[in-house]
């Protein structure tokens, strides 16, 4: 289906978030849902209201407040695996699952940026284009780079 911004684009944003509302633990009202975006099962995912999510975007363990601006093709990473043996292939050592990674209100991700797992992004931050998020983003900052850090505080 056609992205919300091609011709019919409304029509198909309504189809998919009326799926989404009866598949996610919550769903708010008035989002944007761009084509090609990964949920996993849906039972570890919370959408606020007011938000948009572009094309691409891969989403699991995780719960975004309202008016969140998701770009494309954003990442967010929900468990990594364990490398702590040297005696153990990686591959049999298994994962580690984290706790759910949490986007509070008012908060933007540029493009292609990537979460790691169990984090939190503070309210009113945003994440810039490309950036690797390894730490908690604190309220009302600007971070970026690789890994992303604080370039600015929003006033």
């Amino acid at each position: 289906m056609p992205d919300v911004h091609y011709p019919g684009g409304k029509v198909f944003n309504w189809f998919r978030c009326n799926l989404l509302a009866n598949c996610l633990v919550e769903f708010g009202v008035n989002n944007k849902v761009d084509s090609h975006v990964y949920i996993a099962n849906g039972t570890d995912v919370e959408i606020g209201s007011y938000c948009q999510i572009n094309h691409g975007s891969r989403l699991v363990n995780l719960k975004i407040g309202d008016h969140v601006m998701i770009a494309p093709e954003v990442v967010f990473l929900f468990q990594t695996h364990r490398t702590d043996r040297i005696d153990i292939r990686m591959i049999d050592q298994g994962t580690i699952s984290y706790p759910k990674t949490v986007v509070h209100s008012d908060v933007w991700i540029g493009q292609r940026a990537i979460i790691m797992p169990g984090l939190e992004i503070g309210q009113g931050s945003i994440v810039g284009a490309g950036s690797v998020v390894t730490k908690n983003v604190p309220p009302y900052s600007v971070v970026a780079g690789c890994p992303a850090k604080v370039i600015k505080e929003r006033s």
